[in-house]
C-alpha cells in the first residue's frame, strides 16, 4: 500500500519554554538592555534540545502542510513562586526563545495556535498569541472547530482544562459521549471527527466508531510542585509531538514521536 497523504499536520503542545525542564535554544543571547548575556541550556535540556531536533526532522521529512500548536508554548513567570524554577522571569525572552526553536518548523507554513492555562500566561499579555503572531500564523483564542481543507474531515483543538483523579482515559471518553449528545440534540450543526488537546503532558489515542479523541505529549520532563509531588508516578510526562494524516479515503491516522525521559528534576539515581 502506498497512500496519497491528502493532509499531512504537525502537532505540538505544551513546549513550555522558560522551564528548566524544557527545552530551551542553544546559543540564545539576552537583548542589549538586558546585558547581551547568554541564557545556556543545561546538559539535560540539550537532551531535549536533540529531541526537539529529531521531532523537526520528521515534521520536515513528513512535508506537513499545517502546524497546530496546542497552548502552554511558553513556562511564564512561576507567580506561585515568585518566578523560581524558570530560566529567566522576563517573559519576552521566553516568547523569543520559544519562537527561535518553532521557527523551522513554522518557516511559511500555515500556523495556528490556541491559549494555554491561564497559570502559564501572563496576567497582561497573551503569551501564546505573541508566539504565533511573531511566526506569522494566527491565533485562534481559546478552542477553534477547522474544517479541513481537501477532505470531509472537522477537528476540534483546545488546550485542555479537565482533571482526573486517576485514569484520564475515562475524560477522553466521556467528552465523545457530550460531543455525540450535543450534535444529536442539534446544538453543533456539524461532526467533529477528531477532538485534540494538550495539558496533560501524555499521549493516548481513541479512536472509537465516528470519532478520534486525541492526547498530546508534551516537551517538559516533570518539574516538582505541589500537584506532582503528591501524585509522582500519575504525573512522569510522555514527552514528544506528533503528525496527523488524512489519506485519500479521508481516514485519519495518527504518528507518534516519543522521547525517552532525560529525569532532569527527579533526584540522582546513585548508591548511598
Amino acid at each position: 500500500m502506498k497512500p496519497h497523504w491528502k493532509r499531512v499536520i504537525g502537532l505540538v503542545a505544551d513546549l513550555h519554554v522558560g522551564s528548566p525542564c524544557a527545552p530551551w535554544p542553544s546559543g540564545f543571547i539576552a537583548p542589549r538592555e538586558e546585558g547581551s548575556r547568554e541564557i545556556k541550556p543545561s546538559k539535560a535540556q540539550e537532551r531535549l534540545n536533540l529531541y526537539w531536533a529529531n521531532f523537526c526532522n520528521k515534521l520536515n521529512e513528513f512535508q506537513i502542510d499545517t502546524l497546530l500548536l496546542l497552548g502552554d508554548l511558553v513556562h511564564g513567570n512561576n507567580r506561585r513562586e515568585w518566578g523560581k524554577g524558570t530560566m529567566t522571569a522576563d517573559l519576552s525572552l521566553q516568547v523569543e526563545a520559544c519562537v527561535q526553536l518553532l521557527k523551522p518548523i513554522a518557516k511559511g507554513l500555515p500556523t495556528y495556535a490556541v491559549s494555554g492555562s491561564g497559570y502559564h500566561d501572563s496576567l497582561d499579555v497573551r503569551l501564546d498569541r505573541a508566539v504565533v503572531k511573531e511566526l506569522g500564523g494566527e491565533f485562534l483564542g481559546y478552542l477553534a472547530n477547522l474544517p479541513l481543507e481537501g477532505t470531509k474531515r472537522i477537528i476540534t483543538i483546545q488546550h485542555g482544562a479537565s482533571a482526573a483523579a486517576i485514569y484520564r482515559e475515562m475524560i477522553m471518553g466521556r467528552e465523545d459521549l457530550f460531543l455525540a449528545a450535543a450534535e444529536g440534540r442539534g446544538k453543533l450543526p456539524f461532526h467533529i471527527d477528531m477532538k485534540i488537546t494538550g495539558h496533560w503532558h501524555f499521549f493516548c489515542h481513541i479512536h472509537e466508531e465516528g470519532r478520534h479523541l486525541l492526547q498530546l505529549p508534551a516537551w517538559t520532563d516533570w518539574s516538582p510542585w505541589v500537584g506532582s509531588l503528591k501524585y509522582y508516578g500519575k504525573m512522569l510526562p510522555d514527552i514528544g509531538g506528533c503528525i496527523l494524516l488524512i489519506d485519500d479515503h479521508d481516514r485519519m491516522i495518527v504518528y507518534p514521536f516519543l522521547y525517552e525521559r532525560p529525569m532532569i528534576a527527579d533526584g540522582l539515581l546513585e548508591k548511598i
